[in-house]
C-alpha cells in the first residue's frame, strides 16, 4: 500500500494524513485512531489492519492524526477539537472528489465519529463504553459492524451489545482478544474486508 502524505486544514491547524486511492473510484474509508493521550495515532496496529481491509475491498483510505499527534498541529481538546478535525478530514475527501465516505474508528476514534453524528453504515473496533462518556450519543446507522474482544475492560462486549440493541448494528465478538488486539490484527482485517466488500 503506497500512501500519499497529505495535509488537512482544520480551522487553521495543519493535520497530517495518509491517503491512498482504491479500485472503486470515489469510495473512501475515513479511519480515526485511539486516544491521543495514550499513544494513539494513525500508525496504530489496528488502524493499519483496518486500512488494509478497506483497501483490499476496493475502497480508498484516509487515515490522519488528530491535533497534537505526530506532525499535526495543536493540542488535545477532549473530543471537541478532534470532532472538528474529523469534519475537516471528511471535507478534504469530498473536495478531492469522494462520492462516498465510510466513517470508521477504533476506540477513542469511534467515540469521535459518534460525536460528529455517524451517518450511514460505519465500522468500529472497541468503542470504549467502559471509560468514555457516551451520554447523548447514538449508535451508528443500520448495517454497521462493531468488532470487540471478549477480554476488553475498556469496551466490555456485553455493554457494547446492550448499547447497540435494536439499532440494526451487528456486534462481532472475538474470543480471547483484549482492547489492543495484539496478534489478532488479521481477524480485524478480515472482518472489515468482508463487511466492506458487501457494502461497496
Amino acid at each position: 500500500m503506497d500512501f500519499e502524505q497529505v495535509e488537512i486544514d482544520s480551522g487553521g491547524l495543519k493535520l497530517e494524513g495518509d491517503l491512498i486511492e482504491g479500485e472503486k473510484s470515489g469510495v473512501f474509508a475515513l479511519i480515526t485512531h485511539p486516544h491521543p493521550l495514550y499513544g494513539g495515532s494513525m500508525d496504530n496496529n489496528v488502524v493499519r489492519s483496518m486500512s488494509r481491509g478497506f483497501f483490499d475491498a476496493g475502497a480508498g483510505v484516509l487515515r490522519f492524526n488528530f491535533r497534537g499527534v505526530g506532525r499535526s498541529e495543536g493540542a488535545y481538546d477532549d473530543g471537541v477539537g478532534e470532532t472538528q478535525d474529523l469534519e475537516a478530514a471528511a471535507k478534504f475527501l469530498v473536495d478531492r472528489g469522494a462520492a462516498r465516505v465510510i466513517l470508521s474508528g477504533y476506540s477513542y476514534g469511534a467515540w469521535v465519529v459518534l460525536r460528529m453524528g455517524a451517518l450511514g453504515p460505519c465500522f468500529f473496533v472497541s468503542p470504549p463504553l467502559g471509560v468514555m462518556d457516551f451520554t447523548g450519543l447514538f449508535p451508528p446507522g443500520p448495517g454497521s459492524l462493531v468488532v470487540v474482544g471478549d477480554s476488553d475492560p475498556l469496551a466490555p462486549f456485553k455493554e457494547v451489545e446492550k448499547w447497540m440493541e435494536g439499532s440494526g448494528v451487528e456486534v462481532r465478538v472475538i474470543e480471547g482478544a483484549d482492547h489492543f488486539f495484539a496478534g489478532r490484527e488479521g481477524e480485524v482485517e478480515r472482518a472489515v474486508n468482508g463487511w466492506a466488500k458487501e457494502l461497496i
